[in-house]
Protein backbone atom coordinates (compact mmCIF):
# COMPACT_ATOMS: atom_id res chain seq x y z
CA UNK A 1 0.00 0.00 0.00
CA UNK A 2 2.81 2.30 0.45
CA UNK A 3 4.24 2.45 -3.14
CA UNK A 4 0.49 3.95 -4.53
CA UNK A 5 0.45 6.21 -1.64
CA UNK A 6 3.82 7.77 -2.33
CA UNK A 7 2.74 8.00 -5.68
CA UNK A 8 -0.44 9.94 -5.09
CA UNK A 9 1.48 12.44 -3.06
CA UNK A 10 4.28 12.96 -4.69
CA UNK A 11 1.98 13.51 -8.00
CA UNK A 12 -0.14 16.01 -5.87
CA UNK A 13 3.33 18.00 -4.48
CA UNK A 14 4.03 18.57 -8.26
CA UNK A 15 0.88 19.30 -9.80
CA UNK A 16 0.57 21.88 -6.49
CA UNK A 17 4.11 23.27 -7.60
CA UNK A 18 3.00 23.59 -11.29
CA UNK A 19 -0.12 25.69 -9.86
CA UNK A 20 2.02 27.88 -7.75
CA UNK A 21 4.84 28.34 -9.95
CA UNK A 22 2.01 29.38 -12.77
CA UNK A 23 -0.45 31.74 -11.11
CA UNK A 24 1.46 33.24 -7.73
CA UNK A 25 3.48 36.03 -6.67
CA UNK A 26 6.19 34.06 -5.10
CA UNK A 27 7.55 31.34 -6.29
CA UNK A 28 10.47 28.90 -5.86
CA UNK A 29 13.67 30.14 -4.49
CA UNK A 30 15.45 31.34 -7.90
CA UNK A 31 12.39 31.33 -9.65
CA UNK A 32 12.04 34.27 -12.70
CA UNK A 33 8.36 33.96 -14.05
CA UNK A 34 6.78 36.31 -16.71
CA UNK A 35 3.17 36.77 -17.42
CA UNK A 36 0.61 39.13 -19.59
CA UNK A 37 -3.16 39.63 -19.51
CA UNK A 38 -4.55 41.24 -22.41
CA UNK A 39 -8.22 42.93 -22.95
CA UNK A 40 -9.80 45.22 -25.21
CA UNK A 41 -9.67 48.53 -22.91
CA UNK A 42 -6.69 47.03 -20.64
CA UNK A 43 -2.86 45.10 -20.77
CA UNK A 44 -1.12 43.97 -17.75
CA UNK A 45 2.52 42.49 -18.60
CA UNK A 46 4.58 41.37 -14.95
CA UNK A 47 7.97 39.90 -14.24
CA UNK A 48 9.33 38.50 -11.18
CA UNK A 49 12.60 37.17 -9.75
CA UNK A 50 12.01 35.29 -5.80
CA UNK A 51 14.32 35.77 -3.88
CA UNK A 52 13.41 33.44 -0.47
CA UNK A 53 9.91 31.11 -0.22
CA UNK A 54 8.53 34.19 1.35
CA UNK A 55 9.98 37.51 -0.97
CA UNK A 56 10.07 38.09 -4.56
CA UNK A 57 10.98 41.25 -6.45
CA UNK A 58 8.65 42.54 -9.44
CA UNK A 59 7.95 44.78 -12.19
CA UNK A 60 4.40 45.67 -13.47
CA UNK A 61 3.37 47.64 -16.62
CA UNK A 62 -0.02 48.59 -16.44
CA UNK A 63 -2.20 50.20 -19.41
CA UNK A 64 -5.80 50.68 -17.98
CA UNK A 65 -8.29 53.09 -19.92
CA UNK A 66 -10.88 54.29 -17.79
CA UNK A 67 -14.18 56.58 -18.34
CA UNK A 68 -11.52 59.42 -16.53
CA UNK A 69 -8.36 58.08 -18.61
CA UNK A 70 -7.14 55.37 -16.88
CA UNK A 71 -3.42 54.37 -15.91
CA UNK A 72 -0.88 54.16 -18.22
CA UNK A 73 2.55 53.47 -15.85
CA UNK A 74 5.64 50.69 -14.86
CA UNK A 75 5.90 50.17 -11.21
CA UNK A 76 8.85 48.21 -9.45
CA UNK A 77 7.56 46.44 -6.44
CA UNK A 78 8.00 43.71 -3.25
CA UNK A 79 6.15 40.50 -2.97
CA UNK A 80 5.61 38.65 0.03
CA UNK A 81 4.01 35.47 1.04
CA UNK A 82 2.09 36.28 4.18
CA UNK A 83 0.30 32.97 5.26
CA UNK A 84 0.47 29.31 3.64
CA UNK A 85 -1.49 26.90 4.96
CA UNK A 86 -0.60 22.74 3.66
CA UNK A 87 -4.01 20.66 4.15
CA UNK A 88 -4.49 17.09 3.49
CA UNK A 89 -4.51 17.19 -0.52
CA UNK A 90 -4.90 21.54 -0.30
CA UNK A 91 -3.04 24.45 0.12
CA UNK A 92 -3.69 28.12 0.62
CA UNK A 93 -2.16 31.41 0.75
CA UNK A 94 -1.87 35.23 1.46
CA UNK A 95 0.05 37.31 -0.80
CA UNK A 96 0.72 41.12 -0.32
CA UNK A 97 2.61 43.20 -2.80
CA UNK A 98 3.10 47.18 -2.58
CA UNK A 99 5.43 49.12 -4.54
CA UNK A 100 6.10 52.50 -6.43
CA UNK A 101 5.99 53.46 -9.83
CA UNK A 102 5.48 56.19 -12.18
CA UNK A 103 3.56 57.36 -15.18
CA UNK A 104 -0.11 58.75 -16.50
CA UNK A 105 -2.90 59.04 -14.31
CA UNK A 106 -5.91 60.34 -15.70
CA UNK A 107 -4.14 61.99 -18.45
CA UNK A 108 -1.06 63.71 -16.22
CA UNK A 109 1.93 62.58 -15.41
CA UNK A 110 2.19 61.60 -11.32
CA UNK A 111 4.13 59.20 -9.05
CA UNK A 112 2.59 56.27 -8.20
CA UNK A 113 1.91 54.11 -5.03
CA UNK A 114 0.83 49.88 -6.03
CA UNK A 115 -0.53 47.55 -3.56
CA UNK A 116 -2.01 44.05 -4.71
CA UNK A 117 -3.14 41.42 -2.53
CA UNK A 118 -4.14 37.78 -3.12
CA UNK A 119 -5.87 35.00 -0.95
CA UNK A 120 -6.26 31.99 -2.74
CA UNK A 121 -6.74 27.84 -1.96
CA UNK A 122 -6.32 25.01 -4.28
CA UNK A 123 -6.45 21.27 -4.45
CA UNK A 124 -5.82 18.89 -7.39
CA UNK A 125 -9.58 19.26 -8.55
CA UNK A 126 -10.05 22.70 -7.08
CA UNK A 127 -9.55 26.47 -7.47
CA UNK A 128 -11.03 29.76 -5.92
CA UNK A 129 -8.83 33.08 -5.70
CA UNK A 130 -9.71 36.19 -4.31
CA UNK A 131 -7.54 39.25 -6.15
CA UNK A 132 -7.18 42.84 -5.47
CA UNK A 133 -4.78 45.83 -7.34
CA UNK A 134 -4.83 49.15 -6.61
CA UNK A 135 -2.74 52.10 -7.80
CA UNK A 136 -2.66 55.83 -6.40
CA UNK A 137 -1.22 59.16 -6.84
CA UNK A 138 -1.99 60.41 -3.07
CA UNK A 139 -4.88 62.19 -3.76
CA UNK A 140 -7.31 59.46 -5.51
CA UNK A 141 -7.30 55.47 -5.87
CA UNK A 142 -8.27 53.46 -8.61
CA UNK A 143 -8.75 49.54 -8.11
CA UNK A 144 -10.02 45.99 -9.43
CA UNK A 145 -11.15 43.24 -7.53
CA UNK A 146 -11.27 39.73 -9.12
CA UNK A 147 -13.02 36.04 -7.50
CA UNK A 148 -12.24 32.95 -9.38
CA UNK A 149 -13.23 29.58 -8.72
CA UNK A 150 -12.33 26.60 -11.13
CA UNK A 151 -12.53 23.06 -11.63
CA UNK A 152 -10.14 20.27 -13.17
CA UNK A 153 -12.66 17.62 -14.90
CA UNK A 154 -9.96 15.41 -14.41
CA UNK A 155 -6.21 15.10 -12.84
CA UNK A 156 -3.09 15.08 -14.90
CA UNK A 157 1.16 14.50 -13.99
CA UNK A 158 2.41 17.30 -13.58
CA UNK A 159 4.51 16.96 -17.41
CA UNK A 160 1.17 16.33 -18.85
CA UNK A 161 -1.57 19.09 -20.07
CA UNK A 162 -3.51 19.92 -17.40
CA UNK A 163 -7.20 22.12 -17.60
CA UNK A 164 -9.61 23.83 -15.84
CA UNK A 165 -12.81 25.36 -16.35
CA UNK A 166 -13.22 29.08 -14.60
CA UNK A 167 -15.53 31.73 -13.57
CA UNK A 168 -14.30 34.53 -12.71
CA UNK A 169 -16.16 37.77 -11.70
CA UNK A 170 -14.18 41.79 -11.65
CA UNK A 171 -15.38 44.45 -9.69
CA UNK A 172 -14.28 47.71 -11.55
CA UNK A 173 -15.94 50.39 -9.96
CA UNK A 174 -14.06 52.86 -12.42
CA UNK A 175 -16.19 51.50 -15.01
CA UNK A 176 -19.89 52.40 -15.95
CA UNK A 177 -20.16 48.44 -15.79
CA UNK A 178 -18.63 47.92 -12.57
CA UNK A 179 -19.72 44.36 -12.54
CA UNK A 180 -17.75 41.95 -15.21
CA UNK A 181 -18.78 38.43 -15.61
CA UNK A 182 -16.18 36.23 -17.84
CA UNK A 183 -16.00 32.58 -18.34
CA UNK A 184 -12.14 30.92 -19.68
CA UNK A 185 -10.52 27.49 -20.09
CA UNK A 186 -7.34 27.32 -18.16
CA UNK A 187 -4.37 25.30 -19.56
CA UNK A 188 -0.87 23.84 -17.87
CA UNK A 189 1.71 22.52 -19.48
CA UNK A 190 5.21 22.29 -17.39
CA UNK A 191 6.32 25.13 -16.70
CA UNK A 192 3.96 27.50 -18.84
CA UNK A 193 0.23 28.70 -18.53
CA UNK A 194 -2.35 30.05 -21.11
CA UNK A 195 -5.93 30.92 -21.24
CA UNK A 196 -8.53 31.82 -23.37
CA UNK A 197 -12.14 33.21 -22.75
CA UNK A 198 -14.39 36.09 -22.75
CA UNK A 199 -17.04 38.11 -21.04
CA UNK A 200 -21.11 38.25 -21.51
CA UNK A 201 -20.36 41.17 -24.18
CA UNK A 202 -18.15 38.95 -25.90
CA UNK A 203 -14.72 40.96 -24.82
CA UNK A 204 -11.94 38.49 -24.98
CA UNK A 205 -9.34 37.40 -22.35
CA UNK A 206 -6.17 36.22 -23.31
CA UNK A 207 -3.05 35.22 -20.31
CA UNK A 208 0.14 33.89 -20.91
CA UNK A 209 2.55 32.98 -18.58
CA UNK A 210 5.90 31.19 -18.22
CA UNK A 211 8.69 30.52 -15.46
CA UNK A 212 12.17 28.90 -15.36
Amino acid sequence: MRRPVCGIVLLFGLTLAAQEAATHPVTFEDGLAFSAIFQPRSTLIEGGYTLSRHIAVGSTYARIQTEDGGIHAGFAHLNALIFRHNGSGSQGNLYLSAGAGRGLYDERVAELGYASLQLDYETMRFYTALMSRAVSDGSALKYRATYRIGFAPYVAPYNSLQSWLVAQTMYMPEMNDDLNFMLLLRFFYKTVLWELGGDLNGLPWIQMMVHY
